[in-house]
């Protein structure tokens, strides 16, 4: 397929590698790159399959992870193919059905400046439990702290466009987590991105997993917290004032106009004073509720709580849009 690149990272294969290659060459697919990812010696006879298929291998001489794996590729391609207009990632075990990858690369093609993600369909197949359960917690978390809805947070089937693949090449993270801070970096560059639904395979395929159920775990989440260091430490910040103070109205205006300053602080010099001038009719709102809770009988701890969890969820979205930009759109396709 003119203009499509596929990407297949591998590490420690087995025959499902070469399966995959040669559908997809059957498929039309010209253009296909395996990027070794430091397999041990006896893997090496599917590389070299792959490339007897035709395909590019690249090689780690050490294990370095998918996310070293598949910027080793982007870069390889640019060089290779600098006109074309999207790179297709798919795993190697044979979970994505090449009709399934056909369908994001028409996609790519139809919308070259997007960001194509494939959206497995949980509920119509047999998935076993802690992946479904992984894979809804980390969605949540993902529309909590950046705003952003996703059908899929994990599948590895997606197509980036060239025009954009100077944000990606830059993007943190050397194995799993790689692939959801480049989610990440569609609200920071409000790159639009396009999901479509796609056949969740899990009993048809033996799978080689080489995912960490407990460090990787950890790994995606701790990239996914630091979106939200600065609101946290200055909810913190916030809470300690007040705590350490008397009480009252004026304590808790000032605790929440602290905490709001040092968020402001952290978005810029070019962005800090609108979001200073947001706080301060947020920190007025939430005096009030603060005096009307305190007339109710709450205890000036628990009506300082009340106004200030309100006023985190009315600004958080605003302290979003000011520090990683504005939200992408995003098409959700049907089946």
């Amino acid at each position: 397929m003119n203009g499509i690149v596929i990407l297949i990272p591998s590490y420690k294969p087995d025959e499902m590698l070469c399966s995959t290659t040669q559908a997809l060459r059957d498929a039309g697919f010209e253009d296909i790159y395996v990027v070794n990812d430091g397999s041990a010696p006896e893997y090496r006879p599917y590389f070299e399959q792959a490339a007897a298929q035709g395909c590019t291998v690249l090689h780690h001489a050490r294990n370095q992870g998918k996310g070293r794996a598949l910027r080793l590729g982007f870069n390889q391609i640019l060089l290779d193919h600098p006109d074309c207009v999207g790179i297709v990632t798919c795993d190697a075990d044979g979970q994505h059905e090449i009709s399934a990858v056909l369908r994001a690369a028409q996609l790519q093609l139809e919308h070259p400046d997007a960001v194509i993600l494939g959206a497995r369909q949980f509920f119509k197949a047999k998935v076993p439990l802690p992946n479904l359960m992984g894979n809804t917690i980390t969605r949540f978390v993902f529309y909590l702290l950046c705003g952003l809805r996703f059908g899929d947070t994990q599948c590895g089937l997606r197509s980036f466009p060239t025009a954009h693949m100077d944000t990606f090449l830059a993007t943190a993270g050397n194995r799993f987590e790689f692939e959801n801070m480049m989610l990440l970096e569609l609200r920071k560059f409000s790159i639009p991105y396009v999901e479509f639904p796609m056949k969740a395979v899990y009993e048809e395929v033996k799978r080689v997993t080489h995912f960490n159920k407990l460090l990787d775990s950890v790994r995606i989440y701790s990239m996914l917290l630091s979106f939200a260091v600065l609101p946290i430490a200055a909810g913190a910040l916030a809470s300690l004032v007040f705590s350490v103070t008397t009480g009252g109205a004026l304590a808790a205006g000032l605790s929440l106009l602290l905490g709001w300053v040092v968020m402001a602080l952290g978005c810029g010099r070019r962005k800090y004073w609108a979001l200073l001038c947001g706080a301060l009719s947020g920190v007025l709102g939430a005096l009030g509720i603060y005096v009307l809770t305190s007339l109710c009988g709450f205890s000036p701890l628990g009506a300082w709580w009340t106004c200030a969890l309100l006023l985190m969820i009315l600004n958080y979205s605003m302290f979003l849009e000011l520090r990683c930009g504005t939200k992408p759109s995003r098409t959700k396709l049907g089946e």
